[in-house]
């Protein structure tokens, strides 16, 4: 499927530009014979997703420490590929688009690094989404990502609140 190619390929090339602590590093890109495949960081531990649904079944939510603590670190990572410029010094405008609990990996040493660049989309390459199509999780859109509109950094923002929202809470904040 060169659709799927194109795609990986460009989360590649996106991620392996991306060295920061809170983000899930790419060690290597490659293929072998007609099979593309992707080396990542092994973070040692659960995606936030399994660490909320645990919480959830033990009925002990996480502390508002905790919840601060995973979401500021995201934010770290976040605002590192936001703020990322190509070798000329340009703005690359990254936009995540699709933080959520899945995408957030917590080490048993307590690191915690985003992951799944696979949607993002940075200003010095084409997006692979056709018009009218959305792509994300379902519960965890920007409003002008629902809308089709154009995104920006600040809908990754919005996307923070929603998982803000859910590590306190423990539930979502809008239906998907």
């Amino acid at each position: 499927d060169q659709a799927f190619l194109s795609a990986f390929l460009a989360e590649a090339q996106l991620t392996v530009s991306l060295q920061h602590a809170n983000v899930v590093q790419v060690f290597d890109l490659g293929s072998l014979g007609d099979s593309y495949y992707m080396v990542l960081e092994f973070v040692d531990g659960e995606n936030l997703q399994a660490v909320l649904r645990n919480s959830v079944r033990s009925n002990r939510r996480l502390h508002l420490r905790e919840a601060c603590f995973i979401v500021q670190q995201i934010a770290e990572g976040l605002a590192y590929a936001h703020e990322r410029t190509d070798s000329k010094g340009k703005p690359m405008g990254i936009v995540h688009r699709d933080v959520n609990p899945a995408n957030v990996m917590i080490s048993r040493s307590g690191e915690v690094k985003l992951a799944d660049f696979g949607i993002a989309k940075a200003a010095t390459r084409q997006s692979t989404t056709q018009t009218g199509m959305v792509k994300g999780k379902t519960g965890y859109f920007a409003p002008e990502q629902i809308l089709g509109q154009e995104l920006d950094q600040r809908s990754d923002v919005f996307l923070l609140g929603i998982l803000l929202y859910e590590a306190l809470t423990g539930k979502q904040p809008f239906d998907g």
